[in-house]
């Protein structure tokens, strides 16, 4: 696993990092499942095939010490997706997450990932919580469940409408259809993967990285 070099990179070091390697990979890969030796053994994998935008589900219980006790071995930990109140966040960033995908646009969760220098995709699906997770102060805005809307032609609308936000489709979703949002003007694009089918799993973990 990837060692950090907390010692040496200050946060704004590391957030600068962090957006260089979203802006050439433009691809998270959300993990979520029914325990957390399914999500860090899918997590383990990742790392050794060298992607590193990965985020785990908030929601699995005993996630946040797990991720602790990465954090204590100096690995790198993953991002978090799922949390929902600045309680939770702040819970995700003293755990050592990277990213945070948050549930929806909020003032709380917002500030505190500016203040740690923390890339956060604020949630959010109508034009109206698009507008408002960018004018709060997001970097990105995730758009769950993209695909209730319309997928891809909803993207494209979101897009005609607000051309200077980063928009990152967050849903279940084929690579075929990763690479569409791609092609239509995605900042980057958030499948989320269950790891309760290993063997399913792993194939599309090649087939995502492969094609993006």
């Amino acid at each position: 696993m990837t060692k950090l070099k907390s010692a040496q990179t200050s946060p704004l070091e590391r957030y600068k990092k962090s957006i260089e390697i979203i802006e050439a990979r433009r691809l998270f890969i959300l993990l979520t499942g029914e325990s957390v030796e399914q999500v860090l053994g899918a997590l383990g994998e990742l790392k050794e095939r060298g992607h590193e935008l990965v985020c785990v589900d908030y929601r699995i219980p005993g996630i946040i010490a797990r991720m602790k006790s990465i954090k204590r071995k100096g690995e790198m930990c993953p991002g978090v997706f799922s949390a929902s109140t600045a309680k939770e966040v702040r819970r995700a960033i003293n755990a050592g997450a990277q990213y945070i995908f948050s549930t929806h646009a909020d003032k709380g969760v917002t500030k505190k990932c500016r203040h740690e220098k923390i890339f956060l995709a604020a949630g959010a699906l109508t034009p109206k919580e698009v507008y408002e997770a960018n004018e709060l102060g997001a970097d990105a805005v995730s758009i769950y469940p993209c695909s209730a809307m319309g997928g891809v032609n909803w993207l494209i609308r979101l897009i005609e409408m607000f051309p200077g936000i980063k928009l990152i489709p967050t849903d279940v979703m084929t690579p075929e259809e990763a690479g569409d949002y791609l092609k239509a003007g995605a900042y980057a694009v958030a499948p989320i993967l269950d790891t309760r089918n290993t063997e399913e799993a792993r194939a599309l973990f090649q087939d995502f990285i492969d094609s993006n």
